[in-house]
């Protein structure tokens, strides 16, 4: 950060322009929890085949695109890949399936692409004879290219897709050798296989999900087998060209644990982990690694009424982490529920839903997100696995973003900069603290409420006030507190971090 000089006359006149800094605020530990959000509304796709949605994302218009596994009767499996792309509001705008050489075809994941088409992976194939699977579509579902990627006689599968600068991918996969192994693949952008490269010891080692991180590299997420022949969450980072630069494995002795998905912030990485105990009840795990893989922090998650599996962990806005997971009861014959958990920057429980749609049948979560507007998207499938009567669904739960601290400046006074995510006009409880300097002279506080108008901005500011040296600031936004460090010349206030 650079500093402006101060230009100090005789008669303590102060240029002040050009002094305020920006800063990232910390968020304190005891965040207060936020009222649940409502569903707003559920599509599902009965198409009159079942079908089990894995992986939705919101595209550039607004809508969504889903990809998953439906079953029929026209190939010898009777499994085939679809896509669904359906409006904003979740209404179907079309729907394609895929079944290439007749065999089985499973959709895992599927991403837009720079050219608004689809990236999908997943794996083909039949009995234990499966390979990763990989299908570029343009924006209607055309095929462009299709591949698939390993032997006959080892079991591979697609996992995750990156498109890379070049207007490539790169594919995480299962690769089958040596029993089991993490699987990159870097592909042209018609699908011409470039470079491979495999990760992974004697013992079953398994990948789940990966990110580009921000000098290009990549670090892939799964599990490890250990010395003691439990798995273990698993980090692998590599640079740009595959080449690995550490591991790291993370877990509990003699207990199973396996890494379900990563995201990165600013100066760290969050896993999403799915932890069980010596009678297989699932928790869930929600670890932070610094950029070179030494955990800071984490947090475990358990059900009262049963064990839980995480399925998905995205980033939310204000820094916090959205979790979609199942929740298996034994008074329900272990058919799962939805289990949602929305956390702080920092892990703690916001808040969590549960949903039975089906009237304890199947309802599995198996993917969701944070859209553009703040509102949270998951998709899965419900109904009942029995009678093969279960289909895909979307679900749409309304905004918990709100009114959010933006920003604080700091010039004559303190001014807390307000931005309102939601829908509608909201009120915001602002309470802005400073105290500090030399003998701890400075003690000065207000308190707001202030009105921020659907989509737009507010400030509320405290007045100057006298004092010199450090001083620490608080800033309180309906129960949430950021702390920042200043220092104060007379009247005027400069924001250090």
């Amino acid at each position: 950060m650079t500093k402006t000089p101060l230009i100090l006359g005789t008669t303590l006149l102060f240029i002040a322009v050009s002094i305020t800094a920006a800063a990232q605020p910390t968020l304190i530990a005891n965040h207060q929890p936020m009222p649940e959000p409502p569903m707003l509304w559920l599509q599902i796709y009965n198409q009159g085949l079942p079908a089990k949605a894995m992986y939705t994302e919101q595209t550039s218009d607004g809508g969504f695109i889903m990809t998953g596994t439906s079953m029929t009767g026209t190939c010898p499996s009777g499994d085939i890949l679809f896509l669904m792309k359906t409006d904003a509001a979740g209404i179907l705008s079309w729907r394609n399936t895929y079944t290439p050489d007749g065999t089985n075809t499973h959709g895992y994941v599927v991403h837009q692409t720079n050219d608004g088409g689809y990236i999908v992976v997943g794996n083909k194939g039949y009995t234990y004879h499966y390979d990763a699977f990989v299908l570029k579509v343009d924006s209607n579902g055309n095929v462009t290219w299709q591949d698939s990627f390993g032997t006959y006689e080892k079991f591979e599968e697609g996992k995750d897709v990156i498109q890379t600068a070049d207007g490539g991918y790169i594919v995480l996969a299962l690769s089958g050798a040596q029993g089991g192994d993490v699987w990159l693949i870097k592909l042209a952008a018609d699908g011409t296989e470039q470079w491979n490269t495999t990760y992974g010891g004697s013992d079953f080692d398994t990948p789940s999900s990966f990110i580009q991180t921000a000098d290009g590299g990549y670090l892939l997420i799964g599990e490890t087998t250990t010395s003691d022949g439990s798995p273990d969450v698993w980090a692998v980072k590599t640079n740009a060209s595959g080449i690995e630069q550490w591991n790291k494995a993370y877990g509990a002795q003699g207990l199973p644990e396996e890494g379900i998905s990563v995201k990165a912030s600013t100066d760290s990485y969050a896993i999403l982990a799915n932890s069980y105990d010596y009678n297989w009840t699932g928790s869930l795990w929600l670890l932070s690694i610094s950029l070179n893989g030494t955990l800071q922090w984490d947090q475990h998650y358990s059900s009262a009424n049963g064990s839980l599996v995480g399925t998905s962990l995205s980033t939310t806005y204000g820094g916090g982490y959205f979790i979609t997971a199942n929740n298996n009861e034994a008074s329900y014959n272990y058919f799962p529920d939805i289990y949602l958990l929305k956390t702080s920057p920092l892990g703690q429980t916001t808040w969590t839903k549960y949903y039975d749609f089906s009237q304890g049948n199947t309802d599995v979560s198996n993917h969701g997100l944070q859209a553009a507007d703040g509102s949270y998207y998951v998709t899965g499938y419900t109904g009942n696995d029995s009678n093969f009567t279960y289909y895909p669904y979307l679900l749409k739960i309304g905004s918990d973003r709100s009114i959010e601290l933006s920003s604080v400046s700091a010039r004559l006074g303190v001014t807390a900069h307000l931005k309102n995510y939601g829908a509608d006009d909201g009120t915001a409880d602002v309470s802005i603290t400073v105290n500090g300097g030399l003998l701890n002279h400075v003690n000065t506080s207000l308190t707001q409420r202030v009105t921020v108008p659907a989509g737009g901005e507010a400030s509320v500011s405290c007045k100057p006030f006298l004092g010199l040296g450090p001083i620490h600031i608080a800033v309180n936004v309906n129960g949430a507190t950021y702390r920042y460090e200043g220092k104060q010349l007379f009247f005027l206030s400069l924001l250090l971090s």
